[in-house]
């Protein structure tokens, strides 16, 4: 199968807890980020090897998904180590980063699971 990715195919990119290739990424059709756009996003750069703010961030994305009772299962520190592990892997001196946080996978007619019960969050960066 031929990727419709290009270059961006080699990329490294985090989902999920794993490093893997652009091009073998995947998001779930059951993801409710992809069928209902119920998630957040946070943007950040990356300059000279720096991330900027990275802690206002990581509280800007975690109020986000704590509004959204998404449950933010991954620390600051930790999440600041995986850009700098996908940064490195890609070897990106300047770049912008991309954080997005879903609800995550459920089946299908589960769409208003989340008012009662709380869902395991996907989570992705590129």
């Amino acid at each position: 199968m031929t990727s419709c990715l290009g270059p961006y195919a080699r990329l490294a990119v985090w989902i999920d807890g794993r490093i893997v290739r652009g091009g073998e990424a995947a998001v779930s059709v059951w993801d409710h980020g992809l069928l209902y756009g119920d998630g957040c996003f946070e943007g950040l750069r990356i300059s000279g090897h720096r991330l900027f703010r990275a802690a206002q961030h990581h509280d800007r994305l975690e109020r986000a998904a704590r509004f959204l009772q998404l449950g933010l299962r991954h620390p600051a520190a930790e999440l600041i180590a995986v850009i700098a592990a996908v940064a490195a892997a890609n070897e990106l001196r300047d770049a912008h980063v991309r954080l997005v946080l879903t609800r995550g996978a459920t089946s299908p007619g589960e769409r208003l699971r989340w008012l009662t019960n709380a869902s395991s969050p996907a989570s992705t960066l590129s």
